[in-house]
């Protein structure tokens, strides 16, 4: 049986690895292996599903869709020790994102450390993405997120300090 820690600081974690040379090369998924990511989901080729999740976290293990894809993929194929530990790395990914802030001012804005986090963050809170803006404030970079609840149709406004993405360039 598979034994998970429960002490983990997802937190911590993320940014560690927004620290090494690997977060500029890998921080933003390629867009045509999320292509075919979302191909071989969408077409229950759930193994290729798998190895090109594999691939994603070999190059960075705090991608949410990586995790995402590689819990869906390993409960389709019957994984389920293997489904558990990617919901616990993925929900502890989200969690501290969620518990970064609150996202409803500059001060209070959710922390992310990639374009790629941000918007499956989002996807994974159940809201659609309707605008979006560059905002510079006190020597930070926040995005203002339009968004759209996709259970209510409500639309909000959500500040993601996104100041780290920055550094990379």
């Amino acid at each position: 049986m598979l034994k998970i820690s429960t002490d983990a600081d997802f937190l911590k974690f993320r940014i560690a690895f927004s620290n090494t040379d690997g977060y500029a090369l890998h921080s933003n998924e390629d867009i045509d292996q999320l292509k075919n990511l979302y191909k071989s989901f969408a077409d229950s080729k759930f193994d290729n599903c798998l190895v090109i999740s594999k691939k994603i976290l070999d190059t960075n293990y705090t991608s949410l869709t990586g995790h995402l894809h590689s819990m869906a993929c390993s409960f389709e194929l019957g994984n389920v020790e293997k489904g558990k530990y990617h919901r616990y790395v993925l929900q502890g990914l989200v969690d501290s994102i969620s518990r970064s802030g609150d996202g409803k001012s500059t001060e209070t804005a959710y922390m992310t450390l990639s374009v790629s986090e941000l918007r499956t963050f989002l996807r994974l809170k159940g809201f659609e993405i309707m605008g979006q803006a560059l905002i510079n404030e006190n020597d930070r970079k926040y995005d203002l997120m339009n968004v759209k609840d996709s259970e209510s149709g409500e639309l909000s406004d959500l500040y993601f300090d996104i100041t780290k993405t920055f550094d990379i360039y």
